[in-house]
């Protein structure tokens, strides 16, 4: 069964890329599936399988495994575990987000409005996140 699907020609990259996160997330998936249970699909050739199931008991393999669930688990300050679903922030922003920190706090302390007693104002909060 064949399905038509039809959308403005303006969407094709935004509709790519995420064909390609579901799929490549569908993907991760079966392959794990198929590692935890051991067994061959009937689609996949036997020298495919045989690489594939080498590479899965190689001890660097393993170690990176056990290393990446330990990092998934941590609980760094007893904060629960670290999700960094915030995405990836390049450090230009961090420098723009810096800066105009700075010269904020710059200015409400020329202005005396500088806070004491180490409270973070909601200002500062805004600025910085």
């Amino acid at each position: 069964m064949q399905k038509d699907f039809c959308w403005l020609p303006q969407h094709n990259d935004r509709i790519r890329k995420n064909f390609e996160k579901r799929s490549s997330n569908r993907m991760r998936d079966m392959f794990t599936d198929l590692r935890k249970s051991g067994q061959r699909p009937l689609w996949m050739a036997e020298s495919v399988w045989a690489e594939l199931s080498a590479a899965w008991s190689s001890p660097d393999y393993s170690r990176k495994r056990d290393q990446n669930r330990q990092n998934r688990a941590s609980d760094v300050g007893g904060l629960g575990s670290s999700l960094h679903t915030g995405g990836s922030v390049p450090h230009t922003k961090h420098r723009r987000c810096l800066e105009e920190y700075t010269r904020i706090r710059e200015s409400q302390t020329a202005a005396g409005e500088d806070s004491s007693g180490g409270s973070t104002e909601y200002s500062d909060y805004r600025t910085w996140s």
